[in-house]
């Protein structure tokens, strides 16, 4: 399942509740509940559960959470390539300039953090600011 759209991750059903980040387009979903319009949501590439509108997950998902006794049979397997080889890693850290962690929600130690309101920390984090503390946000 995946989203069809730009969508708005929202922290609970409601239509004006926090939103937590916005999904882009084909960002993989897995849904978990619903309530009215809105499903749960977990986004396993970024780590988050919170609530999109229903419109905005591929034709497919609500089918599979109203009915999962009626699916249809299951497919055949697609036949297996023989995967080529890949080149081995030389670099075993990021990139510099890369985020040291995931963005942290209600605190704006990093500039990719989110205030408890929702909003990007930017130029008002602790890393941003001079003076006090220092915290580690990139890598070097």
């Amino acid at each position: 399942m995946s989203t069809t759209a730009n969508v708005r991750l929202r922290s609970t059903e409601a239509a004006d509740a926090p939103i937590i980040r916005t999904l882009k387009k084909g960002t993989a979903v897995e849904v978990s509940a619903s309530s009215g319009d809105r499903l749960k949501v977990s986004v396993p590439s970024l780590g988050l559960t919170g609530w999109v509108h229903r419109d905005y997950v591929a034709e497919g998902t609500t089918a599979a959470l109203v009915a999962p006794a009626q699916s249809a049979a299951p497919k055949a397997a697609p036949a297996l390539k023989a995967a080529k080889p890949s080149p081995p890693k030389l670099r075993t850290q990021p990139a510099p300039g890369n985020p040291i962690r995931d963005p942290v929600y209600g605190s704006c130690d990093c500039p990719y953090d989110y205030a408890r309101n929702g909003s990007r920390c930017g130029g008002r984090s602790a890393y941003s600011r001079p003076g006090g503390r220092e915290p580690v946000c990139y890598y070097e």
